[in-house]
C-alpha cells in the first residue's frame, strides 16, 4: 500500500474513532439525563402516592364524620318525634272529645269549629312529624307505602281547610278546582 493510501485510511479511522467517542459520550449524557429524569419521576410518584394516601385518609375521616352526623340526625329525629308526639296525641285526643261533644254539648258552634280546627291541625302536625321520620326511613331504604283508594277532592278540601286561615292572613285567595267526575285513585293517602 502506498503512503497516501495509508494516511487516508488512518484519517478515516481517526474520524470513526472520534465519531464513536462522541456517540459514546452522547450515550453517556443521555443515560445520565434518563437516569435523572427517572429519579425525578420516582420522587414525583412517591410524592403523589403520599398525597393520594393523605387524601384517602381525609376522605375516610369525612365519610366517618358524615355517617356519624347522619346517625346523630336520625337519633335526634327519633327522639324529637317521640317528645313531640306525646303532647300532640293529648291535644288530638282532647280535641276529638270536644269535636264529637263526647262529654256533652260545647255550647257555641264557633267553639266546636275551633275544636275541629285544633283536631285537624294537630293531626296535620302529627303527619308532618311522621314525614320527618319517613325521611329517615327513606334514607335507610325502609319506607313503606300504604296503597289505598284516595279521593282527591277530599284531600284538596282538607288541605284548603287547613290553609284557609294562614291564607287569609297572607291575603291569598285559595281557588281549588277538582273535576267532580274524577274517579278514586290508588295511592298513599297521606303522601
Amino acid at each position: 500500500m502506498t503512503t497516501d493510501r495509508i494516511r487516508i485510511l488512518e484519517r478515516r479511522i481517526d474520524r470513526e474513532r472520534r465519531a464513536r467517542r462522541e456517540a459514546e459520550e452522547l450515550i453517556e449524557r443521555k443515560s445520565l439525563e434518563l437516569y435523572s429524569a427517572n429519579q425525578r419521576l420516582s420522587e414525583a410518584n412517591a410524592a403523589l402516592e403520599l398525597r393520594v394516601e393523605e387524601r384517602t385518609r381525609e376522605l375516610a375521616i369525612a365519610r366517618d364524620e358524615a355517617l356519624a352526623a347522619n346517625r346523630a340526625k336520625s337519633e335526634f329525629l327519633a327522639h324529637m318525634s317521640h317528645e313531640l308526639r306525646t303532647p300532640l296525641n293529648s291535644i288530638i285526643g282532647f280535641s276529638e272529645i270536644m269535636k264529637t261533644e263526647m262529654l256533652g254539648p260545647i255550647g257555641t258552634l264557633k267553639y266546636k269549629s275551633y275544636a275541629i280546627d285544633i283536631h285537624d291541625s294537630g293531626t296535620h302536625l302529627l303527619n308532618l312529624i311522621n314525614d320527618l321520620l319517613d325521611l329517615a326511613k327513606i334514607e335507610a331504604g325502609r319506607l313503606e307505602l300504604y296503597e289505598e283508594e284516595c279521593d282527591v277532592a277530599e284531600i284538596i278540601a282538607a288541605c284548603v281547610h287547613l290553609l284557609s286561615e294562614p291564607a287569609k292572613r297572607a291575603v291569598v285567595t285559595l281557588s281549588p278546582r277538582c273535576d267532580p267526575a274524577l274517579p278514586l285513585l290508588r295511592g298513599d293517602n297521606g303522601r
